[in-house]
């Protein structure tokens, strides 16, 4: 059987549903197709991100439909057109399935969708994490075109325009990471079948990837035949897509500060810095060079294209300067977080503050050497991190999912 996977343009869709195939490929033997409608993502997730590429090509394979940066439009149309005929052709008649973070609820797919049976769809929720109030309301100050199910929301008192009310959806199952999933309280959500597939993260599949293979993976982006030291983790964000003169001036400040602080402390645990997608490589160079200028030793630094799950499993600490999903992530395997956000003004920071992290640093420099210098001192045995993990059984038949009672690894 292979299951077609129609991505959302943005990393944070493949990121959430990945421990899932993972899962399934392993248990029922599934075969992926992902598949996406831009090329900057398409590339982006080819030639950026190491491990997504390697899982891709062990789940199947994944394919850019989109016609924007080619120069033969029309025929990257066409060849779109066809690829998705075929998609829908094996739907219909074989026991394919589909995947979908909202996509094929839109204009001309839903049309297409119609002529497959329902319980062959399944739609997924786009953040494994969990998007909700706060995104919401930011999202639709910039467009009424906003996914209102797609949410986790609780507050009754949000109002909803028209066509947010009445979102069409017609999906025979629905896959969502928590019970407060507002999809699972759509209208039509009691025709469809629920699946709640909890903590993705702790997938046994997932989990024996990680272990196995993460120290491999660092070792190699440092050319090395082995980690010698633990790491530590420095996750970006927009830095150089802000738009925003006032706020490039406060990242670029924390930035320097956070390099400088690390190096000061523990020069010989190299910084693995990984940059946001659609981060400024050049100016993030620039500002290692200008940290460099101002630091007592040389900045240890290496910029990865791995995944921040990856690093963890070498990382003793991270540091963030800007809010992140992943600081949630970090904080659900116990690697300890620093949230450096000295440099941004008192009316901004809401933004920024996470509830996650073990240190939030707002007020002094020193303040952050004295957290590196506490989690330092912590003699807990980080190595255990991936410890717990479910071995999410499926019925292959019909991919249902029954969760088994956590299974720890020997």
């Amino acid at each position: 059987m292979i299951a077609h996977v129609f991505l959302k343009n943005k990393l944070i869709s493949l990121d959430s549903i990945i421990p899932f195939c993972m899962q399934l490929h392993e248990k029922c033997g599934v075969e992926f197709n992902f598949i996406i409608f831009d090329k900057v993502s398409y590339e982006t997730i080819i030639n950026n991100n190491i491990v997504f590429g390697d899982l891709i090509a062990r789940l199947g394979k994944i394919t850019n439909l989109g016609s924007n940066g080619y120069k033969h439009k029309y025929i990257r149309k066409l060849y779109s057109i066809l690829f998705l005929l075929r998609v829908w052709i094996r739907s219909i008649f074989m026991g394919d399935i589909l995947l979908h973070f909202g996509l094929l609820d839109e204009k001309i797919f839903k049309g297409f969708a119609r002529f497959i049976k329902r319980k062959k769809i399944i739609l997924v929720e786009s953040n494994s994490n969990g998007r909700y109030e706060q995104e919401f309301k930011n999202a639709i100050l910039r467009s009424d075109n906003i996914d209102y199910y797609q949410f986790r929301l609780k507050n009754s008192n949000i109002k909803l325009t028209e066509r947010q009310k009445s979102k069409y959806m017609r999906a025979g199952r629905l896959l969502g990471f928590d019970k407060e999933w507002n999809y699972f309280k759509h209208p039509n959500a009691h025709q469809s079948k629920k699946i709640i597939y909890s903590h993705p993260e702790k997938s046994s599949a997932w989990v024996d990837f990680l272990v196995n293979n993460s120290e491999n993976y660092i070792a190699k982006e440092i050319n090395e035949v082995k980690v010698k030291n633990k790491i530590v983790v420095f996750i970006l964000g927009h830095i150089g897509h802000q738009n925003d003169e006032r706020k490039e001036l406060h990242f670029k400040k924390n930035f320097i500060d956070t390099l400088v602080a690390i190096t000061t402390i523990i020069p010989e645990n190299k910084i693995f810095i990984k940059p946001h997608a659609y981060a400024d490589i050049e100016l993030i160079e620039r500002y290692i060079s200008d940290a460099n200028k101002v630091s007592e030793g040389n900045i240890n630094y290496v910029i990865t294209k791995l995944h921040p799950m990856v690093l963890a499993s070498s990382a003793i600490f991270s540091v963030f300067n800007n809010n992140s999903t992943v600081i949630k992530e970090y904080f659900d395997v116990k690697l300890p977080v620093i949230q450096y956000i000295k440099a941004i003004p008192s009316d901004m920071i809401i933004d920024y503050l996470s509830p996650y992290p073990n240190f939030v640093i707002k007020d002094s420099f020193l303040d952050f050497l004295n957290a590196i210098n506490e989690i330092m001192e912590d003699d807990s045995n980080y190595s255990q991190r991936f410890f717990t993990k479910f071995d999410y059984k499926f019925n292959c038949d019909n991919v249902s999912v029954i969760p088994q009672k956590l299974i720890p690894k020997n």
